[in-house]
């Protein structure tokens, strides 16, 4: 898919649209891909569980920009911490943690192509008050940072 985005056959308008469309199919896949992942593995856990594991995991989706912290976030769906976490690297292949912040950064590199908002404003709608705590996490995730990616579109992504 990166060869699909670093020779996009498009340019101007219809180019931003393509890539936007192929930003939006990267974060599906990763996002289908963290939820699949472990699957099979989830028989340590009973329906309950796994159900309140993902009501979780909507509850961030939703609060990204200022989630709950662990201790909240596992009194508002009724499950221990651990258990929590320990569901979470289960059904989408990390910590609670972890899922946020991969959440939080796809997010990020959506807002990079398909809006012109300033760098400290989509570090605000993703959670991160710290502009530079943001472009740091940025670059350790993706490899490079936000400004060049917004520079140089997607070419040269990374994804993990």
């Amino acid at each position: 898919m990166l060869k699909q985005i670093m020779n996009c056959p498009f340019q101007g308008d219809l180019g931003n649209i393509y890539l936007e469309g192929k930003v939006l199919e990267l974060i599906a896949r990763q996002l289908h891909k963290l939820g699949s992942m472990h699957h099979e593995a989830c028989t340590d856990f009973y329906p309950k569980d796994l159900e309140r594991a993902r009501e979780a995991y909507h509850i961030l989706l939703k609060r990204i920009e200022r989630p709950p912290s662990l201790q909240d976030l596992s009194l508002m769906v009724g499950m221990n911490r651990n258990k929590l976490n320990h569901c979470f690297k289960q059904l989408y292949g990390g910590t609670v943690f972890n899922v946020l912040r991969q959440a939080r950064l796809s997010k990020a590199l959506s807002l990079l192509h398909e809006t012109d908002s300033s760098l400290s404003e989509i570090a605000l709608s993703v959670g991160y008050s710290d502009q530079a705590n943001f472009c740091n996490a940025f670059r350790r995730h993706f490899g490079q940072t936000p400004n060049l990616v917004r520079r140089k579109g997607l070419a040269g992504i990374s994804v993990h």
